[in-house]
């Protein structure tokens, strides 16, 4: 290249910046000036290669874990809920059981009502002897006890008290089931009364109108029922 061209491409290239000499493009901040830092911060603030938000995915699992973990939580205070009423339900249930069983038999289920005739019934005692409203006579003492009952456990003794000290025809009448021991209440009957061993609602039961335990009659000389109850009378009466 001749001089004088050569001394004009220098002096050309002189006034241009250093960066378009070499060839690069800087950064042009706000006020229109290059920047050396500009194309830095520009990639900064994309997040470094150029995508403004953070990674959709990463955010939407980080929500989906927190979801999953109140769902586990919810689902845990539930069950426990649950738990806690079964056993408050099955507490209630034995109470009102316990109470069943103590609780005295209806006032309203005490056998043949006063002024009745003897009912006709025959049966076998325990000891094999027959039984009968012909055969029992009267005056007579007639008590009714169930098996596992308590106010029934709480009068026997008081029944055989009373039947040591009268010269009346004492029956007694046991109602248990087939699977049910009742050898002892027939043992302590059997020293002063006849007794019957039958299942609950048996034929003597239904002939007395008896559907609660215990229940005790007393009948006249005449036949007819002078008590009916629950509880011994203050006195057998005879005539």
């Amino acid at each position: 290249m001749p001089g004088p061209d050569r001394d004009r491409v220098r002096r050309h290239r002189a006034a241009q910046p250093r960066g378009l000499a070499l060839g690069r493009v800087r950064p042009v901040d706000g006020a229109g000036t290059a920047s050396p830092s500009g194309g830095r911060r520009a990639r900064e603030e994309r997040g470094g290669d150029g995508c403004a938000h953070g990674d959709p995915g990463v955010v939407h699992g980080q929500a989906g874990e927190g979801v999953m973990q109140y769902l586990v939580a919810a689902v845990g205070l539930v069950g426990l809920l649950g738990m806690v009423n079964l056993l408050l339900t099955v507490g209630v249930i034995r109470r009102l059981r316990s109470r069943s069983r103590s609780a005295p038999p209806s006032m309203t289920a005490e056998g043949l009502s006063p002024g009745a005739r003897i009912p006709r019934f025959a049966a076998t005692t325990t000891s094999g002897e027959p039984v009968s409203d012909e055969l029992l006579g009267a005056p007579a003492l007639v008590g009714f006890f169930s098996r596992g009952c308590r106010p029934c456990e709480e009068l026997l003794p008081l029944f055989v008290e009373r039947a040591r000290g009268t010269s009346d025809a004492v029956l007694a009448v046991v109602a248990a089931g087939a699977g049910e021991d009742s050898a002892a209440e027939i043992e302590r009957l059997a020293e002063v009364a006849r007794v019957v061993k039958e299942e609950p609602q048996g034929p003597l039961q239904a002939a007395f109108k008896v559907n609660a335990y215990p229940t005790v009659i007393t009948i006249d000389a005449g036949g007819t029922v002078a008590h009916s109850g629950h509880t011994l009378p203050a006195e057998v009466r005879t005539p």
